[in-house]
């Protein structure tokens, strides 16, 4: 699908009445991009197992007695069943707006041979709507933060303020992991365009193709690095993904926008990244 058709279609269904249940129905109905093929249902699996391992890497308690809490769970809280299936029993799962889709929850569970027909019974709390900004949890109250490709969603400011908030409910030698996708997500649906792609593009060109049900924040991997220390947190893992030689040779050709000139070609190369944190 051209990518700029689909951002109209999105700047379209951000305005009008329902549009979020519009936008649904033709991802389920028109483009069936959900539920989510194997390869991207177990790209996701493989995320929750990833927060799992550095749950227990940095955790000494019984992984059974943690409180995992996740922001920006999505449509199937994928990685939230991925978490429950390998042992983790306390969770608050959240969302700006609800979002998740019992049909698409009962689907995720079944893949992942999840017998239970109620979240309650997964030891799972979904909350939503819900603002990450200002949880109403009490401080010190969470073991382990986990979000997947939800932080290069939001808007820098109100990003800075989701962080204030995760780092006030983690206890004192609590984990924050991140996966982070730095790309241009159009690129997933329009193969004629680059993951670099919206390097192109002055904020004031950009805001054009960025409705606020498809929002990309566009910041480089510095800007997070540099959000995650101001806020208090320490980087202790830290693992880029690199652009292929022959992508990254595509980006040098491009004409970049002036907003990301003063960013060093080895931060522009940079397509995404899982970070752990520590409070």
């Amino acid at each position: 699908m051209n990518w700029i058709l689909k951002s109209a279609i999105q700047d379209v269904f951000s305005f009008i009445p329902f549009g979020e249940q519009l936008n649904y129905f033709g991802q389920r109905y028109i483009f069936k991009m959900v539920p989510m093929d194997n390869d991207s249902f177990q790209k996701k699996v493989n995320s929750g197992h990833q927060h799992f391992e550095s749950a227990v890497k940095y955790k000494s308690s019984d992984i059974t007695k943690l409180v995992f809490y996740e922001f920006g769970a999505g449509l199937d809280l994928v990685v939230p069943l991925s978490l429950y299936s390998l042992g983790v029993r306390r969770q608050i799962v959240t969302d700006i707006r609800k979002l998740a889709r019992e049909f698409l929850i009962l689907d995720a569970m079944r893949r992942l041979y999840i017998d239970h027909r109620q979240l309650s019974d997964c030891g799972i709390r979904y909350i939503a709507p819900f603002d990450a900004r200002s949880t109403g949890l009490e401080s010190y109250s969470i073991d382990v933060i986990t979000s997947t490709d939800v932080l290069e969603h939001i808007e820098p400011l109100t990003l800075r303020d989701i962080l204030k908030e995760c780092f006030r409910i983690l206890r004192p030698g609590g984990i924050a992991s991140f996966e982070i996708d730095y790309g241009d997500h159009y690129s997933y649906i329009d193969n004629r365009i680059s993951m670099y792609n919206f390097l192109r593009y002055s904020d004031k060109a950009w805001s054009l193709f960025n409705p606020s049900l498809h929002y990309q924040n566009r910041l480089r991997h510095s800007d997070y690095i540099k959000l995650f220390l101001a806020v208090g947190f320490h980087v202790i893992e830290d693992h880029p993904w690199i652009a292929s030689s022959a992508d990254f040779e595509y980006m040098l050709r491009l004409r970049i926008a002036k907003r990301f000139k003063a960013y060093s070609n080895d931060d522009l190369r940079i397509l995404g990244s899982r970070v752990v944190l520590l409070k």
